[in-house]
């Protein structure tokens, strides 16, 4: 079996210092498993060298030298390096706080898209050309040496590359998986934090009786206002949201603990195991214990 990695075990080593991580991973013949984990952060995983096996949430994707994936914050995912297969490739992490000059782009990537993904039957992977392989190998290489020597300033330096990625992706016509959308590019940042205290208050209350008459009591907005300002922003209705979170919250749980499946509807606001279960398999797929056999095998 093999020990899931998830956020808290890398809690225990002290945290994250700074909002951005990165580190480069590479094999000749042992092969690689990182298990099956999550984490807060949004993550870009580049690879270099070889050819290895991505499956995040319900896809499972091939990959070799010069593919580029997107890791949303708490998504499942492993990667995986066959014995006897040489591979090379650089994980790249950060808050998407980081992005906060693009309030709206911020927003997206912390609570929007990570559940229209779980919606998804395959990875986020994006294949670049020689001219771009070229720009991004510049771009990996560099902001790995300014986080591995952290000379003065690599703060600005790590940042500064960070902004050059997402501004290559942003105007990628053919990742649309990063792009905000249309409904609130102009939203003034203002609206969005007041919006984003909104969404905070669901995650926090998860466990609870939620509804949207209750939430757009507490945002101070008529109930028919809160539901077009919720599905304009979010993508999908309240109810439907809220399904798909507590759904990706039960993943992590599924792959991070031993409770059972009990424990873990009632932790996420399912009072009737039954109705878990049966909301589980529509969005997933399969049952949560035909999960949990799946990721922990």
């Amino acid at each position: 079996m093999v020990t899931p990695v998830f956020e808290q075990n890398k809690n225990q080593n002290g945290g994250f210092e700074h909002p951005f991580y990165t580190g480069k991973l590479e094999t000749e013949t042992d092969g690689y498993h990182s298990g099956y984990h999550w984490h807060y952060h949004l993550e870009i995983i580049y690879f270099t060298k070889g050819e290895a096996i991505l499956e995040v949430g319900n896809g499972r994707k091939e990959v070799s030298a010069g593919d580029l994936i997107l890791i949303y914050p708490c998504e499942v995912h492993a990667v995986i390096v066959e014995k006897g297969m040489a591979s090379e490739h650089y994980v790249l992490g950060f808050d998407p706080e980081v992005l906060e000059p693009l309030s709206s782009l911020a927003f997206e990537l912390r609570y929007v898209r990570p559940i229209l993904a779980s919606l998804e039957a395959h990875p986020r992977a994006l294949r670049l050309n020689k001219e771009d392989q070229r720009r991004m190998n510049s771009w990996i290489m560099d902001i790995y040496e300014e986080y591995r020597y952290q000379n003065i300033g690599f703060e600005l330096g790590v940042t500064s590359i960070l902004y050059q990625i997402t501004l290559y992706l942003l105007r990628n016509p053919a990742v649309d998986w990063f792009r905000s959308s249309g409904e609130y590019r102009r939203v003034p940042p203002v609206h969005i934090q007041k919006f984003e205290q909104i969404i905070q208050y669901i995650h926090e209350h998860l466990h609870e009786d939620l509804s949207a008459s209750i939430v757009s009591q507490k945002a101070m907005l008529s109930y028919s206002h809160f539901a077009r300002l919720f599905k304009a922003m979010m993508h999908l209705s309240f109810t439907d949201y809220l399904h798909n979170l507590r759904i990706q919250r039960a993943e992590q749980q599924l792959v991070d603990s031993e409770r059972s499946i009990s424990e873990i509807a009632m932790s996420i606001g399912y009072n009737d195991t039954s109705y878990f279960i049966k909301m589980f398999k529509r969005l997933k797929g399969i049952s949560p214990n035909q999960y949990r056999k799946t990721y922990l095998q």
